[in-house]
């Protein structure tokens, strides 16, 4: 995991103080792998909300702001991982990713 910052659904001006907000707090990782093809792709993303929902939603837990965190992770960016690493013929691939048994 390495720190990251993620601001796409606020626009351009209010994205630029999330982001330092985020990198100064730590506040957000993401999962990525190495390419051949000298390039990362996050695979997923790891969030620290800290108490922010706690205090806005007043949840508490033992007389305290409860904390929180979320993971995601996308489909189309394991996909493209998988095709990174393997290319696109499913006969390079592990076997173990297609084993449905």
């Amino acid at each position: 995991f390495t720190p990251a910052d993620d601001s796409f659904f606020l626009g351009e001006r209010k994205g630029k103080s999330t982001q330092i907000i985020q990198t100064l707090l730590k506040a957000k990782y993401e999962f990525k792998i190495h390419s051949d093809l000298n390039t990362t792709v996050p695979l997923a993303s790891l969030n620290n909300h800290r108490d922010f929902f706690g205090k806005n939603f007043s949840i508490y837990f033992q007389e305290k702001h409860v904390s929180s965190y979320c993971m995601a992770f996308g489909l189309e960016r394991l996909t493209v991982a998988c095709i990174l690493l393997w290319g696109s013929d499913t006969r390079n691939c592990p076997k173990e990713i297609f084993n449905y048994e």
